[in-house]
Protein backbone atom coordinates (compact mmCIF):
# COMPACT_ATOMS: atom_id res chain seq x y z
CA UNK A 1 0.00 0.00 0.00
CA UNK A 2 3.34 2.18 0.63
CA UNK A 3 5.01 1.83 -2.41
CA UNK A 4 8.03 1.51 -1.11
CA UNK A 5 7.91 4.14 1.69
CA UNK A 6 7.27 1.94 4.64
CA UNK A 7 10.06 1.45 6.48
CA UNK A 8 9.67 -2.21 7.97
CA UNK A 9 10.38 -5.39 6.67
CA UNK A 10 9.40 -8.82 7.89
CA UNK A 11 12.22 -11.15 7.72
CA UNK A 12 12.38 -14.84 9.43
CA UNK A 13 9.22 -14.20 11.42
CA UNK A 14 10.31 -10.54 12.71
CA UNK A 15 9.77 -7.25 11.69
CA UNK A 16 12.98 -5.34 10.73
CA UNK A 17 13.54 -1.29 10.57
CA UNK A 18 14.75 -0.49 7.32
CA UNK A 19 15.12 2.99 6.80
CA UNK A 20 13.96 4.84 3.92
CA UNK A 21 15.71 8.18 2.38
CA UNK A 22 12.70 10.57 3.12
CA UNK A 23 12.13 9.71 6.96
CA UNK A 24 8.97 11.25 7.29
CA UNK A 25 6.90 7.73 7.97
CA UNK A 26 9.29 7.61 11.23
CA UNK A 27 8.78 11.24 11.55
CA UNK A 28 4.98 10.99 11.54
CA UNK A 29 5.25 7.67 13.83
CA UNK A 30 7.26 9.50 16.63
CA UNK A 31 4.67 12.54 16.70
CA UNK A 32 1.72 9.93 17.70
CA UNK A 33 4.37 8.65 20.23
CA UNK A 34 5.42 11.40 21.78
CA UNK A 35 4.00 12.50 25.34
CA UNK A 36 4.03 16.30 25.03
CA UNK A 37 3.99 18.23 21.60
CA UNK A 38 2.51 21.50 23.23
CA UNK A 39 5.71 22.72 25.16
CA UNK A 40 9.03 23.86 24.74
CA UNK A 41 10.95 22.34 22.24
CA UNK A 42 8.62 19.58 21.36
CA UNK A 43 6.60 22.46 19.79
CA UNK A 44 8.55 21.61 17.08
CA UNK A 45 6.99 18.48 16.06
CA UNK A 46 3.41 20.11 15.22
CA UNK A 47 4.93 23.02 13.53
CA UNK A 48 6.97 21.14 11.21
CA UNK A 49 4.67 18.44 10.48
CA UNK A 50 2.47 21.75 9.33
CA UNK A 51 4.69 23.16 7.01
CA UNK A 52 5.93 20.05 5.87
CA UNK A 53 2.42 18.82 4.79
CA UNK A 54 1.98 21.85 2.97
CA UNK A 55 5.11 20.65 0.79
CA UNK A 56 3.91 17.43 -0.06
CA UNK A 57 -0.13 18.58 -0.85
CA UNK A 58 1.86 21.04 -3.19
CA UNK A 59 3.34 18.10 -4.75
CA UNK A 60 0.48 16.17 -5.07
CA UNK A 61 -1.74 18.80 -7.12
CA UNK A 62 1.49 18.93 -9.89
CA UNK A 63 4.33 20.98 -11.36
CA UNK A 64 2.31 24.32 -11.09
CA UNK A 65 0.88 24.38 -8.19
CA UNK A 66 2.03 26.85 -5.05
CA UNK A 67 1.79 26.72 -1.15
CA UNK A 68 1.95 29.16 1.66
CA UNK A 69 1.62 28.13 5.00
CA UNK A 70 -0.80 30.09 7.27
CA UNK A 71 -1.99 28.55 10.93
CA UNK A 72 -0.22 30.09 13.98
CA UNK A 73 2.15 30.75 14.81
CA UNK A 74 3.41 31.71 11.32
CA UNK A 75 6.79 33.24 10.24
CA UNK A 76 7.03 36.63 10.10
CA UNK A 77 7.37 37.16 6.49
CA UNK A 78 3.89 35.49 6.28
CA UNK A 79 2.40 38.25 8.77
CA UNK A 80 1.85 38.03 12.59
CA UNK A 81 -2.25 38.56 12.34
CA UNK A 82 -4.57 36.56 10.34
CA UNK A 83 -5.50 39.78 8.40
CA UNK A 84 -1.86 39.71 7.50
CA UNK A 85 -1.69 36.22 6.64
CA UNK A 86 -4.41 36.36 4.53
CA UNK A 87 -3.25 39.57 2.52
CA UNK A 88 -0.06 37.39 1.94
CA UNK A 89 -2.14 34.93 -0.09
CA UNK A 90 -4.11 37.96 -1.77
CA UNK A 91 -0.92 39.31 -3.40
CA UNK A 92 0.09 35.81 -4.19
CA UNK A 93 -3.34 34.78 -6.25
CA UNK A 94 -5.27 38.01 -6.12
CA UNK A 95 -8.36 36.17 -4.56
CA UNK A 96 -8.98 35.95 -1.13
CA UNK A 97 -9.80 39.65 -0.95
CA UNK A 98 -10.12 41.03 2.99
CA UNK A 99 -13.38 42.76 2.97
CA UNK A 100 -14.87 42.01 6.16
CA UNK A 101 -18.55 41.68 6.88
CA UNK A 102 -20.76 44.35 8.25
CA UNK A 103 -20.38 44.29 12.03
CA UNK A 104 -16.72 42.54 11.63
CA UNK A 105 -13.73 45.06 12.56
CA UNK A 106 -11.62 46.26 9.45
CA UNK A 107 -8.48 46.28 10.44
CA UNK A 108 -7.93 43.74 13.45
CA UNK A 109 -4.87 41.98 15.42
CA UNK A 110 -6.55 38.79 15.91
CA UNK A 111 -3.74 36.33 15.83
CA UNK A 112 -5.78 32.61 14.82
CA UNK A 113 -5.83 31.17 11.61
CA UNK A 114 -9.74 29.92 11.73
CA UNK A 115 -8.46 26.64 11.04
CA UNK A 116 -6.39 26.71 8.17
CA UNK A 117 -2.90 25.79 8.30
CA UNK A 118 -1.61 26.19 5.08
CA UNK A 119 -3.35 26.58 1.45
CA UNK A 120 -1.92 25.54 -1.76
CA UNK A 121 -3.14 26.71 -5.04
CA UNK A 122 -3.09 24.93 -8.49
CA UNK A 123 -1.81 28.01 -10.52
CA UNK A 124 -4.23 28.78 -13.51
CA UNK A 125 -1.22 29.42 -15.92
CA UNK A 126 -2.57 32.87 -17.37
CA UNK A 127 -3.01 36.10 -15.69
CA UNK A 128 -6.27 35.91 -14.84
CA UNK A 129 -7.90 34.68 -11.45
CA UNK A 130 -9.19 31.13 -10.80
CA UNK A 131 -7.05 28.92 -9.00
CA UNK A 132 -7.86 26.15 -7.79
CA UNK A 133 -7.39 25.90 -3.99
CA UNK A 134 -7.04 23.44 -1.29
CA UNK A 135 -7.43 24.48 2.43
CA UNK A 136 -5.18 22.42 4.89
CA UNK A 137 -5.99 21.95 8.48
CA UNK A 138 -3.28 19.51 10.47
CA UNK A 139 -4.38 17.61 13.69
CA UNK A 140 -1.56 15.98 15.81
CA UNK A 141 -2.82 15.51 19.11
CA UNK A 142 -4.81 12.58 20.52
CA UNK A 143 -8.18 14.65 19.54
CA UNK A 144 -7.56 14.72 16.11
CA UNK A 145 -10.67 12.74 15.60
CA UNK A 146 -12.35 15.58 16.59
CA UNK A 147 -11.27 17.46 14.70
CA UNK A 148 -12.80 17.16 11.61
CA UNK A 149 -15.32 20.01 11.23
CA UNK A 150 -12.99 22.82 12.45
CA UNK A 151 -12.21 24.05 8.78
CA UNK A 152 -15.25 25.92 7.83
CA UNK A 153 -15.33 27.65 5.13
CA UNK A 154 -18.53 29.37 6.40
CA UNK A 155 -16.22 31.06 9.38
CA UNK A 156 -13.58 32.49 6.51
CA UNK A 157 -16.41 34.36 4.47
CA UNK A 158 -16.59 36.76 7.01
CA UNK A 159 -13.65 38.22 6.61
CA UNK A 160 -13.19 37.53 2.75
CA UNK A 161 -15.66 38.30 0.28
CA UNK A 162 -15.24 36.25 -2.23
CA UNK A 163 -12.74 33.94 -0.72
CA UNK A 164 -11.80 32.70 -4.35
CA UNK A 165 -13.75 32.20 -7.62
CA UNK A 166 -13.74 28.61 -7.57
CA UNK A 167 -14.94 27.06 -4.55
CA UNK A 168 -12.12 26.11 -2.37
CA UNK A 169 -11.64 22.40 -1.22
CA UNK A 170 -11.41 21.10 2.33
CA UNK A 171 -8.47 18.64 3.17
CA UNK A 172 -7.56 16.87 6.42
CA UNK A 173 -3.98 16.35 7.52
CA UNK A 174 -2.74 14.23 10.44
CA UNK A 175 0.38 11.62 11.47
CA UNK A 176 -1.82 9.13 12.91
CA UNK A 177 -3.18 6.12 10.62
CA UNK A 178 -6.73 5.57 9.51
CA UNK A 179 -8.72 2.35 9.33
CA UNK A 180 -10.43 2.14 5.99
CA UNK A 181 -13.98 2.86 7.97
CA UNK A 182 -12.58 5.80 10.24
CA UNK A 183 -10.95 7.06 6.43
CA UNK A 184 -14.30 7.04 4.70
CA UNK A 185 -15.62 8.77 8.04
CA UNK A 186 -12.80 11.56 7.86
CA UNK A 187 -13.74 11.93 4.02
CA UNK A 188 -17.73 13.06 4.58
CA UNK A 189 -16.46 15.38 6.96
CA UNK A 190 -13.33 16.94 6.20
CA UNK A 191 -12.83 16.82 2.35
CA UNK A 192 -9.41 15.40 0.97
CA UNK A 193 -7.85 13.20 3.72
CA UNK A 194 -3.77 12.47 4.05
CA UNK A 195 -2.79 10.15 6.83
CA UNK A 196 0.30 8.62 7.74
CA UNK A 197 0.37 6.26 4.65
CA UNK A 198 -0.93 8.54 2.37
CA UNK A 199 1.81 11.60 3.34
CA UNK A 200 4.88 8.83 3.54
CA UNK A 201 3.81 8.02 -0.57
CA UNK A 202 3.83 11.78 -1.19
CA UNK A 203 7.30 12.34 0.67
CA UNK A 204 8.83 9.36 -0.96
CA UNK A 205 7.59 10.50 -4.13
CA UNK A 206 9.05 14.11 -3.58
CA UNK A 207 12.60 13.51 -2.34
CA UNK A 208 13.75 15.28 -5.59
CA UNK A 209 11.38 18.46 -4.71
CA UNK A 210 13.26 21.18 -3.43
CA UNK A 211 11.79 22.35 -0.24
CA UNK A 212 11.22 18.78 0.61
CA UNK A 213 14.54 18.40 0.62
CA UNK A 214 15.47 20.96 3.19
CA UNK A 215 12.80 19.56 5.48
CA UNK A 216 14.32 16.06 5.05
CA UNK A 217 17.68 16.96 6.40
CA UNK A 218 15.89 18.82 9.70
CA UNK A 219 13.88 15.49 10.43
CA UNK A 220 17.14 13.25 12.34
CA UNK A 221 16.87 16.10 14.44
CA UNK A 222 13.69 16.22 14.83
CA UNK A 223 13.20 12.60 15.31
CA UNK A 224 15.33 12.83 17.76
CA UNK A 225 13.87 14.75 20.12
CA UNK A 226 10.85 11.52 21.02
CA UNK A 227 13.90 9.01 19.81
CA UNK A 228 16.84 10.54 22.64
CA UNK A 229 17.50 9.25 26.23
CA UNK A 230 15.28 10.56 28.73
CA UNK A 231 12.54 11.41 26.23
CA UNK A 232 8.98 10.24 27.68
CA UNK A 233 6.57 8.43 25.02
CA UNK A 234 3.02 7.40 25.77
CA UNK A 235 2.64 3.81 26.92
CA UNK A 236 0.43 1.91 24.60
CA UNK A 237 -2.88 0.87 26.48
CA UNK A 238 -3.34 -2.96 26.91
CA UNK A 239 -6.55 -4.32 27.18
CA UNK A 240 -7.62 -6.18 29.84
CA UNK A 241 -9.53 -9.03 29.23
CA UNK A 242 -12.59 -9.88 30.88
CA UNK A 243 -13.27 -13.72 32.80
CA UNK A 244 -16.78 -14.37 32.43
CA UNK A 245 -18.68 -15.75 35.05
CA UNK A 246 -19.97 -19.41 34.22
CA UNK A 247 -23.35 -18.19 35.90
CA UNK A 248 -23.36 -21.82 37.56
CA UNK A 249 -24.05 -21.41 41.01
CA UNK A 250 -22.51 -24.05 43.56
CA UNK A 251 -25.27 -25.81 45.50
CA UNK A 252 -24.90 -26.24 49.57
CA UNK A 253 -25.07 -29.70 50.85
CA UNK A 254 -26.79 -30.38 53.06
CA UNK A 255 -24.26 -31.51 56.44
Amino acid sequence: MLKGAYPFDIKDGRLVYQPRKSRFYEFCLLITLAKDITTGEYTQLPRSFERICAVLVRTYLGKHAKAIHVGAPRDDVVGKTFQQAMESVQKETGEWIWDPEQGMPVDTSVGGDEGVDFIVWADAMDARRGHLFVLGQCACGNDWPNKFNDLDLERLKKWMRPLSHVTPVRSFTTPFQMSEGMLRDAQRLAGLVFDRARLAILAHDGLTDPEYEKWEKKLPALCDLVLRPGAETKKPKVKKKRVKKSGIRKRKTKS
